[in-house]
């Protein structure tokens, strides 16, 4: 089984993606709020993992869930966060989410595109290197921020008609899940949400930096 030395208790965080953003205040006060930073999980984790280190070992005092806005961490996953939206590969969450799954007369669409994306993954993973991973899970553009996902994925098993890819969800700390793609119609299958799977998957565009010292 292809793996890297990537380690979801040693590279990934110590809590789950449970983050709510304010992104604006609207006039009267409203707060406009989306929720989640994995993609700042995914490539901070990424980060770490470039570099050697392990992942900071916060972890949150209940009833808090994630550390709060004000400190370094959260700082830091929320630039991650704008940054994994902020190259080439991101326009794909978009793309993809508006076409079907079986493709058009012009494009393959969303199935076909996966299957072209699964040799790259491997190729990586072969080399060593875990990747970031793109998740489709939307159907339209009011569900991109909340149906599509990032993770990382850092080992595949070859089986009978495709891969079992492991990621880290930031979603679900501490533990390896499992993605199950297929050739032809079948959707991907994700062990931490039975019965919810995802359309497609690409992997993404990721620039290591380095995490900030405050950031632990």
């Amino acid at each position: 089984m292809p793996t890297t030395t990537f380690d979801p208790t040693v590279h990934g965080f110590r809590f789950d993606n449970r983050f709510v953003n304010v992104v604006a205040t609207l006039p009267g006060g409203p707060k406009l709020r989306t929720s989640g930073r994995c993609g700042g999980m995914t490539y901070a984790a990424l980060d770490y993992f470039d570099r050697g280190r392990p992942a900071p070992t916060y972890a949150p005092r209940p009833p808090a869930r994630v550390p709060p806005d004000a400190h370094p961490l959260a700082r830091y996953l929320l630039a991650r966060q704008l940054d994994s939206f902020g190259n080439e590969s991101a326009l794909r969450f978009l793309a993809w989410t508006l076409f079907p799954d079986e493709g058009l007369p012009f494009a393959k669409g969303v199935r076909r595109w996966t299957q072209d994306e699964i040799p790259k993954l491997r190729a990586a993973i072969d080399g060593g290197r875990p990747v970031a991973l793109g998740l489709i899970g939307a159907r339209a553009l009011s569900e991109v921020g909340r149906r599509n996902h990032q993770a990382v994925a850092f080992g595949y098993r070859v089986v009978s008609g495709g891969v079992d890819v492991q990621v880290y969800d930031p979603n679900n700390h501490g533990v390896t899940s499992v993605l199950r793609w297929r050739r032809g119609t079948s959707p991907i299958e994700a062990s931490n949400r039975p019965g919810r799977p995802w359309r497609g998957l690409f992997v993404h565009d990721y620039e290591s930096k380095v995490p900030p010292a405050s950031a632990g």
